[in-house]
């Protein structure tokens, strides 16, 4: 889907006469923008581009609207969508407003009273529906915007069924859930996902903005058979302590040695939002520890021949928050990297 084309679409829509829509729209954010536009999103649409709209250069608010078009019908459901870029194209966080409950159905072709109000952000929740476990749940929020597709915006570890994502740049999203099989944090490939569908509409667009109800987004995601083929092996496994940490803590990774001939291992930091916030480095010469070593993320150590034990010492810039860290040990005759993560807590 080519999004850059909204504006252009938008622009040169010839004037149709049908029903329509009209209301309101306030300005909750401080931005003010060159043109504004109000859509409606309905059963038949292929994306943004598609759908019938309004706009209005150099918008003052309160902003009266009216859609009219053809498109319009009393046996259509529609879901109001306005927006304001902030430069030529419309991006992520931008102000954006949206209604979807309840649901615009025009009387005679015609629904007033249908009032926007646009915002910077938003927020998302629902249920996720899986039949495994939810220990490597996660969510996927994509920039519906980006091109020339929508492209990953933010991963956030969900770790149950019910979720909430509580601060999210406003905009249309696709909103993904996976498991994280293979526990690098990232969607791979083959790992198990499914794709919330906004309903009636039969698009695979989140609307994200301040005044919208975050609990119906809900995702059903669809087994695959990857889970046999990155199966992590049992002799290998990731601790840390203390956990939570204050100013230092000790990762292990168990059943792993050097001195054995095992290829190196790779650690890393990252935060929720998937960011690598270190990286410690480990020798790859034989055997591997002791270790000391730095780097701009904050200090490692590393020692013992037969558990691999690192000293990972967070910067004083990094926040308190939860952490992953992720140990990947090199494949070795054409295996796959074997790769363990684990869940601390750093508290300042």
């Amino acid at each position: 889907m080519k999004y850059s084309s909204i504006l252009l679409v938008i622009l040169l829509l010839p004037a149709l006469f049908g029903g329509e829509i009209s209301g309101t729209i306030t300005n909750a954010t401080t931005v003010d923008g060159l043109v504004l536009i109000v859509g409606a999103l309905h059963a038949g649409i292929t994306d943004l581009t598609s759908m019938p709209a309004h706009f209005s250069f150099m918008p003052s608010f309160p902003h009266d609207y009216t859609i009219t078009n053809d498109a319009i019908t009393n046996m259509n459901i529609y879901f109001p969508v306005a927006f304001m870029p902030r430069g030529i194209l419309p991006a992520s966080g931008d102000p954006f407003a949206a209604r979807i409950f309840p649901p615009v159905i025009p009387t005679g072709g015609v629904a007033t009273g249908v009032d926007l109000t646009l915002f910077s952000s938003g927020c998302i929740g629902g249920n996720i529906s899986y039949s495994g476990p939810y220990d490597d749940v996660y969510i996927n929020v994509y920039d519906y915007y980006s091109l020339p597709e929508p492209s990953l915006e933010s991963t956030h570890y969900i770790g149950r069924r019910s979720y909430l994502v509580e601060v999210i740049p406003s905009g249309p999203k696709r909103v993904q859930a996976f498991v994280d099989i293979n526990g690098n944090g990232r969607f791979d490939e083959g790992e198990p996902n499914g794709f919330y569908e906004m309903p009636f509409v039969g698009i695979d667009i989140v609307l994200v903005t301040g005044n919208i109800s975050s609990s119906g987004i809900n995702i059903t995601i669809q087994s695959t058979d990857i889970q046999e083929e990155v199966e992590r092996p049992a002799e290998t496994a990731i601790s840390a302590y203390p956990n939570p940490f204050n100013s230092a803590v000790t990762i292990s990774v168990d059943g792993y040695s050097r001195e054995n001939g095992n290829p190196p291992v790779q650690i890393e930091i990252f935060d929720l939002a998937g960011r690598r916030v270190a990286e410690i480095p480990v020798g790859e010469g034989l055997p591997a520890f002791p270790l000391d070593g730095n780097s701009e993320n904050g200090s490692a150590q590393g020692h013992s021949p037969t558990t691999s034990e690192f000293i990972w010492t967070p910067p004083a810039s990094l926040p308190s928050g939860v952490y992953l860290v992720c140990a990947t040990i090199a494949g070795d005759k054409g295996l796959k990297p074997n790769v363990q993560t684990k869940r601390v807590v750093y508290l300042k």
